[in-house]
């Protein structure tokens, strides 16, 4: 029997966080097992943040590219994979189109939202359509009225996600991420701490979340406090 290894699409799944925690753990497990697989997931990391980093309106977000490898303690050293014969060339420029279709969705929401907010300082409509193949997006602002980020809902292979995206924050912040139904149902999606931009006053970052079945109503980052840094409503 050959060496089972997972679809790009698996890698892909893996690094958004979209696969059930069985999976995850069987995936995870190969991943650390096999160079190859292991080189590959890299790769789908550096990919996206490339895309990201392609965008004028934001700094890449920190900590995106090799987090969840970070976690994993994986050592992603050059020479560490095998040779495996058994993979189409092919295979190599359909990871580049998944990958390619993740970051749009980061890049698209960031130039829809963000962007337009760094390019022309005019408030935008909290909700409306956006590129990159996002079907909506809200201003994240605070209690104060000032718009930090944004939240964007996309379809991606079938499934929908939230693209989380923090511009403007006070670094070494921790927030919890709770998406809100409409039913007023809480869910937890997250807790991330924020860290700056080449180590300035200034922290930000960029989260892919699946999005729970249901309206979705808003989205809150929550401060260690209990109190609710900034909402985005839909």
């Amino acid at each position: 029997m050959a060496d089972w290894h997972p679809e790009y699409d698996d890698l892909v799944a893996l690094a958004l966080q979209a696969v059930e925690p069985a999976e995850r753990t069987r995936l995870t497990a190969h991943v650390i097992a096999c160079g190859t697989c292991r080189a590959e997931y890299s790769a789908i990391e550096d990919d996206v943040q490339h895309a990201l980093a392609a965008s004028p309106s934001i700094a890449p977000p920190a900590g995106f590219s090799g987090r969840v490898l970070a976690a994993m303690g994986i050592d992603d050293r050059p020479g560490a994979a095998a040779t495996r014969t058994d993979r189409p060339d092919s295979r190599t420029w359909r990871r580049h189109l998944v990958v390619t279709v993740a970051a749009s969705i980061a890049v698209g929401l960031a130039l829809g939202v963000a962007g337009t907010l760094a390019l022309l300082q005019d408030p935008v409509p909290t909700v409306g359509s956006v590129p990159g193949g996002a079907t909506a997006a809200s201003a994240l602002v605070t209690g104060a009225g000032a718009t930090v980020g944004s939240v964007g809902v996309t379809d991606l292979a079938g499934s929908s996600y939230l693209v989380i995206t923090v511009t403007s924050a006070k670094p070494g912040m921790t927030y919890d991420c709770i998406i809100v139904g409409s039913d007023g149902a809480r869910r937890s999606a997250g807790t991330w701490t924020l860290e700056s931009y080449q180590h300035g006053d200034q922290a930000g970052g960029s989260w892919v979340v699946a999005l729970p079945d249901g309206r979705l109503e808003r989205v809150e980052l929550i401060a260690e406090s209990g109190a609710v840094w900034s909402t985005a409503t839909f």
